[in-house]
């Protein structure tokens, strides 16, 4: 039993004190961009405080070489991508994979979404849109080393790939409609493959799925293993990739190092040589190193950043845009309180937005530097989808706006209707270590005070991450308790609803789940045939208009029943990164980048501009 009361007391009285990145914080391990922090803004200039740089394209003057130097908190476990189950793994394994498609960054200014190939040449949709046809790239070779020895990429490599997605990933289910043969999944969207020849592989449909490339280029989803997996190597251990980098050395114990592949069909691609990742897990040693130079960027914490700028003035600040990420409390549904719609309400009622942004983003002291933080609240989806984001406090929210504010009377009147008088003892599950980020826990502990004042109190139980938190509580929810996942972002806007609210998704969050939940909880209630109607049409809908108005009304609908319950705030974060690192901010990714295909290749060594 952790006392949080105390902890939100403390924290609400020294609020002005904290600088801390908040939620808007918490998936930055994982996002790994150089020179972005939180997301990218619109024009790459300085501000008027004097501090923030420009992004200067400076590949005329790259030249090949050098290490980048960076770290990692802990080591994935494997480098499976297929097989993963924690994204660490897929983090790490997307260095030596390509997928079939990737999206276009863009240079100096923000990319549009705008999709490319990967593995894949050339592309062709049936008339019927029920069909894709894809040409794989005839210079796209297998690592070097035995057992792949530079062979080309085949179809057949695909084939291998998919075959084994539907064996044996965790998001089978939401890929593929027959994984079970005796219970089809209609949401799923591939129905077969066929590779006609060498070079050719053709995927046929469910449905005419206008979301087809935010499958496929999904950096949670198909990323392309060579047949020689299968017996070959243990893609456990080592990987034979034809990515931008290959494996050269994996200890879990002490880190990852990467080589430039130079196979990689991105002729002179990528400058760097490598890139080092050795495990650093304390703050206080990284940030050392970072400002010995050990370190090139992706550290400094936003309370800090400020002070290690004027420290350190020949750091190149940047600014980021909002990020789409948007955190939110989750559910077990086993036997638990949590089934009835008033107790969701009720929570989401006793949480204080505008104090939580408040105790932790230290707005004022951003301003008197003459830099806006831009404050912003998350929905269920966040500010980074653009167009597609609805702020939760807009009238174009409708009735599900009273939600987000703060009214402890209200939340108190909803759990005496629903049986809780004086509230109930419940607890949060989370897990060992930090994969979530350093402020995963201190956001826990203000909610855990925030509920308290309704008389919801919460006790703590941490357990271990990769074998029990991931599959029994983030994706298993067959718990009594509530836990906060970062919404990590799966695909484009719909197969990011449809992931995390769709009853035919492996990662479903609301009560009527039977995919994931091994016993699930008898409430004689149904789908939720409204949302799933909704996502589904989404994914159908090729028109952009008629795109964002979906979104907007299945954030509407989320709103109401409270499913999950976002609580966080988004702001325009801060990164140092040392000048010695060429084309620092300058590739940017979009929402769903991969960094090690889509913008790393891109950064260079100046070591004309390295003092120390």
């Amino acid at each position: 039993m952790t006392e949080s009361k105390g902890y939100w007391d403390r924290l609400l009285s020294r609020r002005r004190a904290l600088a801390a990145a908040g939620m808007a914080g918490m998936a930055a391990g994982a996002a790994a961009l150089v020179g972005c922090g939180g997301g990218d803004d619109g024009d790459g200039g300085p501000t008027p405080g004097g501090l923030i740089g420009e992004r200067k394209d400076t590949t005329k003057d790259a030249k090949p070489g050098g290490i980048y130097q960076s770290y990692q908190t802990a080591s994935p476990p494997s480098l499976d991508y297929i097989g993963a189950t924690v994204n660490s793994v897929r983090g790490a394994a997307a260095f030596p994979y390509s997928r079939l498609f990737k999206w276009k960054p863009g240079i100096i200014e923000l990319p549009k979404g705008e999709i490319e190939g990967d593995l894949v040449e050339s592309w062709e949709l049936a008339g019927d849109a029920m069909s894709i046809t894809m040409k794989l790239r005839p210079n796209a070779k297998w690592d070097a080393r035995p057992p792949t020895n530079s062979r080309p990429l085949d179809s057949s490599d695909v084939k291998f790939s998919m075959d084994r997605m539907k064996a044996v990933s965790v998001y089978r289910n939401d890929w593929f409609r027959d994984v079970n043969p005796n219970q089809p999944n209609p949401s799923a969207p591939i129905v077969s493959v066929e590779t006609p020849d060498q070079r050719t592989v053709k995927l046929n449909l469910s449905f005419p799925l206008a979301a087809l490339f935010d499958y496929l280029a999904n950096t949670l989803g198909l990323f392309i293993m060579p047949k020689e997996s299968d017996g070959g190597f243990d893609p456990r251990e080592t990987a034979r990739g034809t990515g931008a980098w290959i494996v050269d050395k994996f200890e879990p114990a002490t880190g990852i190092e990467y080589k430039r592949n130079p196979n990689w069909y991105v002729k002179d691609r990528p400058f760097l040589d490598g890139w080092s990742q050795p495990i650093i897990q304390e703050y206080a040693t990284q940030l050392a190193q970072f400002r010995a130079g050990n370190i090139w960027s992706d550290v400094v914490r936003q309370e800090d950043i400020i002070t290690t700028k004027k420290e350190l003035p020949q750091l190149l600040m940047l600014q980021g845009e909002h990020g789409a990420v948007a955190p939110g409390v989750f559910f077990g549904w086993s036997n638990s309180p949590f089934l009835d719609e008033r107790v969701r309400r009720a929570m989401s009622l006793l949480i204080d937005r505008q104090e939580f942004a408040a105790a932790f983003a230290d707005e004022a002291r951003f301003k008197a530097e003459g830099i806006e933080l831009d404050i912003v609240y998350d929905n269920f989806l966040g500010k980074g989808w653009g167009d597609f984001y609805l702020d939760p406090y807009s009238k174009d929210m409708g009735e599900a706006a009273a939600y987000f504010k703060k009214d402890v009377a209200e939340a108190k009147k909803l759990l005496a209707a629903a049986g809780h008088p004086n509230g109930f003892q419940t607890s949060f599950y989370g897990p060992t270590g930090t994969p979530y980020g350093v402020n995963y826990m201190r956001n826990v502990e203000v909610l855990i005070g925030m509920f308290a004042e309704g008389g919801i109190k919460t006790d703590i139980k941490i357990v271990d991450y990769a074998n029990d938190y991931v599959p029994n509580y983030n994706y298993g929810q067959g718990f009594n308790g509530w836990s906060v996942f970062v919404n990590t972002t799966y695909g484009g806007v719909a197969n990011q609803l449809r992931t995390n609210w769709h009853s035919g998704s492996a990662q479903d969050r609301t009560p009527y789940a039977p995919l994931h939940i091994p016993n699930p909880p008898k409430q004689g209630g149904q789908k939720d045939t409204t949302l799933d109607g909704l996502i589904d049409r989404l994914l159908r809908e090729p028109d952009l208009k008629k795109q964002v108005g979906l979104a907007h009304d299945i954030q509407r609908h989320l709103g109401k029943t409270l499913y999950t319950i976002p609580f966080a705030y988004k702001t325009r974060g801060l990164s140092l990164t040392w000048p010695w690192v060429g084309n620092a901010g300058v590739y940017r990714g979009w929402v769903i980048t991969s960094p090690p295909t889509d913008t790393l290749p891109y950064l260079w060594y100046d070591a004309s501009k390295r003092t120390s």
